[in-house]
């Protein structure tokens, strides 16, 4: 089982001396992948554990407050796809203002050589690191060899269409509501997991009861109306559902919540982890006139979403959710 260390003193000496990849893998995508089913053969070869540098938060949500919500997959997902791909452990380096500041020097010496005793350290090309990104690959490989710390570079990996896999690629097409699209460069769907909150239960008011959850700092596709596949935790069963993403017009709800109503479903989950994979983009979420109006769309939208996972092109089968 995958380990998480968040200080130096969590770190067992048994991982001195592994090889670490260094990124903040968000989304786990097959670029990710790729990188780290190489690094797990090199490991293997070498005979040391392999491990993961990682950062929270997110350098980008840390020198960008009003980019908060951009996160493809929760810490638990990262460590699970993570786990999968046969990393040993993580070590998450608290991205503060006083790390902000270390120098490219202070950086190999105080993390790479004091904290983790890296063997090995494996980057992507345009790795940065240091205050103001004044490090780069060069300074990386001078810093280590005097250090005799291994250095390796991957260079970019890229897709059938000769474009680069990366996250912000991913970020753009769930923005989009375009899930197959970042189904096809995560190499699973795309999910949101949480735990299930009670609401003010209008939904089952409304002959629709929900599984009702705050998505955190998940990447905010479109307000609206989607077809929906939901997974209980520890269930292997993926029940066909409808889910409401926004502050529902008629009600206005202060912050966005997603909504899941699964069909043919009525056990009390509340407290209970879900986790909501993300099929088709249905509609756009609009005020009514009344609440007849409202519940007949909501009966429109049950057939809609029913019909489309009911494609077969589209239906999602359990073994790709094994990192949601």
């Amino acid at each position: 089982m995958i380990s998480l260390f968040e200080t130096p003193q969590e770190l067992p000496l048994e991982f001195h001396g592994s090889l670490v990849v260094i990124g903040n893998f968000d989304g786990v995508h097959k670029g990710h992948q790729q990188i780290l089913n190489y690094a797990r053969r090199q490991a293997d070869q070498q005979g040391c554990f392999l491990g993961v540098l990682t950062f929270d938060p997110h350098p980008r949500q840390f020198f960008n407050a009003d980019e908060e919500y951009f996160a493809l997959m929760s810490p638990e997902q990262k460590k699970q796809a993570l786990s999968e791909l046969g990393v040993d452990f993580i070590y998450s380096q608290r991205f503060d203002a006083e790390f902000s500041r270390l120098s490219a020097e202070e950086f190999v010496d105080n993390i790479l050589l004091d904290t983790l005793q890296a063997r090995v350290c494996m980057v992507g090309s345009d790795f940065r690191f240091g205050h103001k990104r004044q490090g780069d690959i060069q300074a990386l490989e001078t810093l280590c060899g005097e250090r005799d710390i291994g250095v390796v570079s991957i260079p970019d990996i890229k897709d059938e269409s000769g474009l680069r896999y990366s996250s912000s690629r991913i970020r753009h097409l769930i923005g989009k509501a375009e899930f197959q699209r970042a189904y096809s460069l995560l190499g699973r769907p795309w999910s949101m997991e949480g735990y299930v909150e009670q609401g003010d239960q209008r939904g089952r008011e409304l002959g629709y009861p929900t599984a009702n959850m705050n998505v955190g700092h998940y990447i905010r596709p479109p307000f609206g109306i989607y077809a929906v596949f939901a997974r209980l935790e520890n269930q292997d069963v993926l029940y066909p559902a409808v889910a409401s993403f926004g502050i529902r017009p008629m009600f206005q709800v202060q912050t966005p919540l997603l909504e899941t109503h699964i069909f043919d479903f009525d056990k009390e989950i509340y407290g209970q982890k879900i986790s909501v994979t993300f099929v088709q983009y249905l509609r756009e979420e609009k005020k009514f006139e009344n609440l007849d109006t409202l519940i007949k769309q909501m009966e429109q939208d049950c057939l809609q979403a029913r019909q489309v996972l009911k494609d077969s092109s589209l239906t999602l089968h359990a073994q790709d959710h094994k990192y949601a």
